[in-house]
């Protein structure tokens, strides 16, 4: 029940940050390259197996940071292709390790958790598969951070995540996803 709570908070102060009193406020956004790999489709033709999917993913956030040491943050995410199209949740937490004494540069680490929603489409000659899965995901991200201003940072960096996306159509018996990687660059006003 404790865990309840605690998780319930964590997801209210990073979606909503104006209940976080003494702590700055951020709202940002990110654009990015993400690539993931969808496998066994056990009906499809052979050719069809190991589909690589990759594209521009888009990223809104809200959240809050603590000092220059930590920041917590809920994100939405979304992208699509010719073959998937994809919408997300986060909620993450990352560690800063400023470089210089002013805190200009910082280093960051943390961990991600969270919901994903993939819409999959395949369609030949031959045969069509269609299916709509919700997922949870879980793991983690690096990069730099680059404060511009008081108010504005940068960042540029890299986030892995592990999903749980199992699904069977009518004509394949079964797709997944296992893991997915983003490269990004992001800009955050903090007020």
């Amino acid at each position: 029940m404790a865990a309840k709570k605690l998780i319930k908070s964590l997801v209210i102060l990073s979606l909503f940050p104006q209940f976080s009193y003494g702590a700055d406020k951020i709202i940002g956004g990110v654009v990015g390259y993400h690539y993931a790999e969808l496998s066994t489709f056990s009906a499809l033709p052979s050719n069809v197996n190991d589909i690589q999917l990759g594209g521009i993913n888009y990223q809104l956030r809200n959240g809050v940071a603590f000092d220059q040491a930590s920041r917590l943050y809920g994100t939405y995410s979304f992208s699509s292709d010719d073959l998937s199209h994809h919408q997300g949740v986060l909620v993450s937490y990352d560690w800063l390790f400023p470089f210089d004494n002013a805190g200009l540069v910082s280093l960051f680490v943390g961990a991600s958790a969270g919901l994903s929603s993939q819409e999959t489409q395949y369609t030949d000659s031959e045969q069509s598969y269609f299916d709509t899965r919700s997922s949870y995901v879980f793991g983690g991200q690096t990069g730099v951070v680059f404060e511009l201003s008081d108010q504005f940072t940068s960042e540029v960096g890299f986030r892995y995540l592990m999903h749980n996306f199992t699904s069977s159509g009518d004509n394949v018996s079964s797709l997944s996803v296992n893991d997915a990687e983003q490269v990004y660059l992001g800009i955050d006003y903090m007020f």
